[in-house]
């Protein structure tokens, strides 16, 4: 049995803690799908499928690292297990069970979530200049500028704006978003003063709540 990408969307309780996942899916994407969304309270997680497997990241409190989860194909209440390490080492195959990661779908239902409170940056953007591709990692948000460079700023979550640089074609410039649920207002520039003009943007699947 192949596994998709939507068999991740929805709710989880897993041995580390609840996790809210959102799918999206398009050639748009880097391999196509990007899996991302809420890990507890305060933290994050984001990766895509690649064959059975949900490789990503994460971020919790002071903490970060990687993970790499399979759902199973013989269960039918969505369970999955997997490995996950801090930093870079994912201990894939350890026998030490504490990096061993195991859960379940909270139900049978993958409706796309609207409550996502964290991981609020990750996914497609429709923005005055192009689509944007973003993940969230705690607060630093990275991604794609329309094909054509990237984005990489960091999000401070009590005034909620979103600061940083975007490439256009070896170009670097200036952003500032503040963000406002499932859209944002902001400008940009090419230095620091950012009087270009405005930057706006909605989330094309509004997932945050």
């Amino acid at each position: 049995m192949t596994i998709n990408a939507q068999q991740w969307q929805g709710e989880f309780t897993s041995k580390y803690g609840n996790l809210t996942f959102v799918t999206e899916t398009g050639n748009e994407y880097p391999n196509k799908n990007i899996i991302y969304g809420d890990y507890g309270q305060n933290g994050t997680m984001v990766g895509f499928l690649l064959g059975n497997e949900f490789i990503g990241e994460f971020h919790n409190g002071n903490d970060s690292g990687q993970f790499r989860l399979q759902i199973s194909a013989l269960q039918t209440n969505r369970e999955f297990s997997g490995f996950w390490g801090y930093g870079n080492n994912v201990n894939y195959n350890s026998p030490n069970r504490d990096f061993w990661w195991t859960g379940q779908a909270k139900s049978s239902s993958n409706a796309m979530p609207k409550n996502i409170k964290t991981a609020v940056w990750s996914g497609k953007w429709n923005t005055t200049y192009g689509d944007l591709i973003l993940k969230q990692i705690g607060d630093k948000v990275t991604g794609s500028y329309k094909n054509v460079g990237e984005i990489n700023a960091t999000y401070n979550k009590n005034t909620k704006t979103l600061k940083g640089t975007f490439t256009n074609n070896g170009a670097v410039g200036y952003l500032e978003f503040q963000f406002i649920g499932n859209s944002f207002g902001g400008k940009w520039g090419w230095n620091s003063a950012m009087t270009e003009g405005s930057w706006n943007g909605n989330k094309a699947f509004k997932t945050n709540q």
